[in-house]
């Protein structure tokens, strides 16, 4: 929470330390704004039960580090006017702004002017982030992240509201491209950096299918779900490799400092 930025060092100006009092809305920040706003939303009594200040702290931080500077206008590139085709950065960062707006409403504090930027910012994504046909050109894991992060706002939206405000057959159309990219298994033709094999995100698929009607992702997210147990399973066995590593490496360091000692005795 008071950290000099929620933004990734590499995401900011020069790959410099971050400026004081400049925000910088990248990926991490905006997430970091949802993450949080949800946290207080949920567990607000319990903030409140060991904390005086941090519960009204969090909402400071939120609006002073993105949803402020996002409401008045602050130019952002990744919805630049300028942009001829826009990234799953927009998905990710509108999408997490917006669910912050949501979250913060449910706890009485709406912010309007934020919550139609990312409105607008959304339907920008639908219609421009993607190819004519509904395809996104750096595979599912990149559409599983933009996609999916863009749900964490529209899944809080009133049904209707939701329906007024997103184009409901170009919506339907990119749901579908996990099914027409689908390969066998879990998986999927792929592009660019993007991975061959894909889990279906179990935070967004399932009401992706229901909102979309889409029911190959239904059976993604049933037969290659990635859940709370796939993402500690990934965990460990990077801790697993890890540890592994410093293993060799202690092993390399005993061997040098043996052959050390055998060289001191041979000399003495």
């Amino acid at each position: 929470l008071t950290h000099p930025t929620w933004a990734v060092s590499a995401h900011l100006p020069e790959h410099d330390l971050p400026l004081s009092g400049r925000p910088a809305l990248d990926l991490a920040a905006c997430e970091m704004a949802l993450n949080l706003a949800e946290t207080r939303e949920v567990l607000k009594p319990w903030l409140d039960a060991v904390s005086q200040t941090l519960a009204d702290s969090i909402v400071v931080e939120i609006d002073r580090r993105v949803i402020t500077p996002y409401a008045e206008g602050l130019e952002v590139w990744w919805q630049s006017s300028s942009n001829r085709r826009y990234s799953n950065w927009l998905g990710v960062c509108a999408g997490s702004i917006l669910g912050a707006c949501e979250s913060l409403a449910a706890q009485g504090q709406p912010r309007p002017k934020a919550r139609a930027r990312a409105l607008a910012g959304l339907r920008l994504f639908l219609e421009q982030g993607f190819t004519p046909g509904g395809e996104c050109d750096e595979g599912v894991g990149y559409w599983s992240y933009g996609v999916g992060s863009a749900c964490y706002g529209w899944s809080r939206l009133p049904r209707a509201e939701f329906e007024a405000q997103v184009d409901q057959e170009r919506f339907r159309r990119i749901a579908g491209y996990p099914r027409r990219a689908h390969l066998f298994g879990d998986c999927f033709f792929s592009g660019n950096d993007g991975g061959l094999t894909a889990q279906a995100p179990l935070d967004c698929v399932p009401w992706l299918a229901a909102a979309s009607g889409n029911e190959f992702l239904g059976w993604w997210a049933r037969e290659h779900g990635r859940s709370f147990a796939w993402l500690l399973s990934q965990h460990l066995r990077q801790l697993t490799a890890n540890d592994s590593q410093k293993s060799e490496v202690r092993s390399e360091k005993a061997k040098g400092e043996s052959q050390k000692s055998e060289v001191k005795s041979q000399k003495s």
